[in-house]
C-alpha cells in the first residue's frame, strides 16, 4: 500500500509522483465505491420479494381499467341497441 500524503512528506515528492499517488488514491476510492454499488444492485435484483407485489398490482390496475373501458363500450347507446335487435331476433325466432 502507498504512504499517505502528509505535509511532512509532500516536500520530499516531485509533484509527478505526488499526482500519480493522489491519482492511485482516487481510482481506490472510485474502484470502492463502484464494487458496493455492483454489490448492491446484485443484492436488490436477487431479492425478488418486492416484485410479485408491484407484478399483482399493475396487473389489478390493468384489468380495472379494461373493464371500465369494456363497461364504457357495452353501455353505450350504439352497442346497448345492437344487443337489443340480437336478443329480440333470437327470443321471436
Amino acid at each position: 500500500m502507498s504512504t499517505p500524503i502528509t505535509e511532512q512528506n509532500t516536500a520530499t515528492i516531485s509533484p509527478i509522483s505526488h499526482a500519480n499517488v493522489m491519482i492511485h488514491h482516487s481510482q481506490s476510492a472510485l474502484q470502492r465505491v463502484a464494487n458496493r454499488i455492483v454489490e448492491l444492485l446484485g443484492e436488490h435484483y436477487r431479492d425478488e420479494r418486492g416484485m410479485s407485489t408491484v407484478e399483482y398490482a399493475l396487473g389489478t390496475v390493468a384489468a380495472a381499467a379494461f373493464g371500465a373501458l369494456l363497461y364504457t363500450i357495452v353501455t353505450s347507446d350504439a352497442v346497448e341497441q345492437a344487443l337489443t335487435g340480437i336478443f329480440t331476433r333470437a327470443l321471436n325466432q
